[in-house]
């Protein structure tokens, strides 16, 4: 009867830490460093006709990421890019960053661009 409790208790520690492993594991692979694509959340400073200019302030985790970041209005998913307004808060999912001069980067063809606000609503 011991041997079976300790079983039961060695599988579903096993099982836990098999949980925490993969949840570590997926947290990296969506949002990672620039050079492997990921997602990032900053504040519309200005917007155009062909492209979104976006201050990140989520710098604590990736402080690779540039300050100031030029995001292309031609993202890839056939929703398009919400209607933004200077000064609100959006998350834009990516493939690659591209480095420009300066503290400025830009990226073309984000996956998505979504308002912060209708995430949280969800």
């Amino acid at each position: 009867m011991k041997m079976d409790e300790d079983i039961k208790i060695v599988l579903l520690f096993s099982v836990v830490l098999l949980l925490v492993f993969a949840a570590a594991f997926f947290s990296k692979s969506v949002k990672g460093p620039a050079e492997e694509g990921g997602f990032l959340d900053g504040i519309v400073l200005e917007i155009d006709e062909e492209s979104i200019l976006v201050e990140t302030y989520d710098r604590t985790t990736w402080e690779e990421l540039p300050e100031v970041i030029i995001v292309s209005k031609e993202v890839s998913n056939v929703a398009g890019v919400p209607d933004l307004v200077v000064g609100e808060e959006v998350r834009v999912l990516y493939k690659e960053i591209l480095e420009e001069e300066g503290a400025t980067a830009r990226i073309d063809n984000p996956i998505t661009i979504y308002k912060l606000s209708e995430l949280k609503e969800q």
